[in-house]
């Protein structure tokens, strides 16, 4: 792997870190990928909703899991039936990828190795669909999607499920009242690295300069209240207030500029 900017050999040693002291999943809940159960108000299971409706029977079709940490997501795309490759800057991370992927069988569907987002290693046009879940804001958004372009087959899929920042909202959360009540700096408690960055309209329009078919989706308004000012929902359950952000945002959809998370879907 070349040499790393700061930004990058911050983002390796946050995580190296943080994967000495985590308890890294050993399990993979496939309920999101299954289809046994539909939530289209909730951007991570609407991600893996799009990356299995995009997947075609007929033939073996490749995906590049973009910034896999410790895999969960590959081998869910795996379970859907896709032959995966993923990626990661922490090496404990991809070690624990393999692991996983070995406990659940799945090592000849998939492959795992150390790269940046920005220069990648893969060959032109090798994959049908290049997925990532809260990965573009911890990376430089015009290189990496510059990237996911040049991986990606034409009439290939991309798809993104980012936190993004959304005004008014995040003018509030920013503002001296809200940081004293809700801390949001580096947190291994939180899994906040140093580096990352909400996405903003400047990094969309660096995505729509790259892809010329992007459909962008906004999520959470009050959910985003949840486990601070609002009850979480109990585990395994969905979000009440997510359905009611999701519904506000269909009758209301200029209220979806306030959404604080994003699907980005891009098509080749």
């Amino acid at each position: 792997m070349e040499s790393l900017i700061a930004r990058q050999r911050s983002e390796r040693e946050y995580h190296e870190q943080w994967a000495r002291g985590a308890a890294l999943p050993d399990t993979v809940d496939l309920s999101t990928v299954s289809g046994a159960e539909r939530r289209p108000w909730n951007s991570y299971w609407e991600h893996f909703r799009v990356v299995r409706e995009f997947r075609n029977t007929a033939c073996e079709q490749r995906l590049l899991d973009f910034g896999c940490g410790c895999g969960v997501a590959s081998l869910r795309y795996a379970a859907i039936g896709y032959r995966v490759s993923g990626f990661d800057l922490s090496e404990p991370l991809v070690q624990h990828a393999r692991k996983l992927a070995e406990k659940y069988s799945l090592q000849s569907r998939v492959d795992f190795s150390v790269q940046t987002a920005e220069v990648l290693a893969y060959d032109d046009q090798m994959f049908d669909v290049v997925a990532g879940v809260d990965i573009l804001h911890h990376v430089d958004v015009p290189a990496s999607v510059r990237e996911v372009s040049r991986v990606l087959r034409p009439g290939g899929l991309a798809v993104f499920r980012e936190p993004v920042r959304a005004p008014i909202v995040d003018w509030l959360r920013d503002s001296w009242p809200a940081r004293k009540l809700f801390p949001a700096g580096p947190s291994f408690e939180h899994y906040r690295t140093p580096e990352e960055r909400k996405l903003t309209r400047g990094d969309l329009r660096s995505i729509r300069r790259v892809f010329s078919d992007v459909d962008a989706r906004r999520y959470r308004l009050f959910s985003r209240l949840e486990g601070k000012l609002l009850p979480k929902p109990r585990p395994g359950r969905p979000s009440r207030i997510e359905m009611v952000d999701w519904f506000l945002f269909k009758c209301l959809p200029f209220m979806g500029a306030l959404g604080g998370d994003i699907l980005i879907i891009m098509r080749k």
